[in-house]
């Protein structure tokens, strides 16, 4: 399975069907991995869904096979794009209360 999911990640880095359809194949792994990250749940209408979306298409963009699989590579990305995020809305908040 994991050498399909590599494959297709290689396939969508060019072909915009097929990273629309890895997108949809991954859609509960990548809110899943959100979830995690967030430490609560997160659905397709909250924000943490359009961060970890893009940290996902980022992955396919700048997966190598030769350094591991893709979905470790994935969820990696999207945890540190999430924390990165509430690092910097936590931030502003400081700014505005200041």
């Amino acid at each position: 399975m994991a050498q399909d999911i590599n494959a297709l990640a290689l396939q969508a880095r060019d072909n915009e069907i097929a990273r629309e359809d890895l997108i949809h194949q991954q859609e509960k792994m990548i809110l899943r991995t959100a979830s995690l990250a967030t430490f609560r749940f997160v659905t397709k209408s909250d924000d943490e869904w359009s961060v970890a979306l893009c940290a996902f298409s980022d992955a396919i963009d700048h997966y190598s096979p030769d350094k591991g699989n893709f979905l470790p590579f994935a969820r990696l990305l999207i945890k540190r794009a999430l924390i990165d995020a509430h690092r910097s809305a936590a931030a502003r908040q400081n700014e505005i209360r200041s």
